[in-house]
């Protein structure tokens, strides 16, 4: 923490540090909460993202078979 900074904590009002502490220290509990949703829930691009590519990759495949 920069000397300004935790001057300002020191004055602050009292959530304000705890405030501050929670933004420098991650949370493990939340993190392990987050790592354990679907991915579609974490990240929807991501799943979608592969989604499309799984049905490219089917496409190709198909397109390819058949001719």
């Amino acid at each position: 923490m920069t000397p300004g900074r935790a001057k300002w904590a020191a004055t602050a009002p009292p959530l304000v540090p705890e405030f501050l502490h929670d933004l420098t220290t991650p949370n493990s509990q939340l993190e392990a909460r987050v790592r354990d949703q679907p991915l579609m829930t974490r990240n929807p691009l991501l799943g979608w993202q592969l989604i499309a590519g799984v049905l490219l990759l089917i496409n190709l495949l198909q397109l390819f078979l058949s001719a």
